[in-house]
């Protein structure tokens, strides 16, 4: 067995593009943790193999959110397209009238095109305006996320600590 070591990693803001700053910890039993401008995140990873750094060096971005963040953001945009999709869908199907389709894209409107997540708990309960009534959740609404800085650090902070990785392996 190897002996027990820790690192830290300072990155820091490369201007003038903002690529944000952190400082971030791991050590060799699979311990992550990083503080951020974008978020503090941390991770235990138990079975990573012979080198936790290496192990790092192969993560990709969508397995790391899911380990450090929880997709539980309210996504407006996602979820105002995805009500439009499905109004689409029902009205193909013949589910909807026409007219019922026209009420239900019209009352999308009303409710700030369900940019919050408020609106959309109003636009669920506003019973007979549109055709999706209590059956919303069927259809995969509201759309959650992982939250907007979280993504950033992944997007642009992960990817400079993974070439710090790199030249040490």
């Amino acid at each position: 067995m190897t002996d027990y070591w820790i690192k830290r990693y300072d990155l820091k803001n490369q201007r003038p593009i903002h690529e944000g700053w952190a400082i971030i910890v791991v050590d060799s039993k699979g311990f992550f943790a990083t503080v951020s401008d974008y978020g503090d995140y941390a991770y235990h990873w138990r079975d990573f193999g012979a080198c936790f750094k290496h192990f790092l060096i192969g993560v990709n971005k969508s397995y790391l959110l899911r380990k450090i963040a929880d997709s539980d953001h309210y996504d407006g945009v996602a979820t105002l397209e995805r009500a439009k999709e499905v109004i689409i869908q029902l009205r193909k199907e013949d589910y909807v009238t026409r007219v019922e389709a026209r009420r239900a894209w019209k009352n999308l409107e009303e409710f700030e095109n369900l940019k919050f997540e408020d609106s959309f708990k109003y636009w669920v309960e506003d019973e007979g305006q549109h055709p999706m009534g209590e059956f919303w959740h069927e259809f995969e609404l509201p759309f959650r996320t992982y939250p907007p800085m979280v993504k950033l650090f992944v997007d642009r902070v992960w990817p400079r600590f993974i070439k710090e990785l790199q030249k040490e392996v």
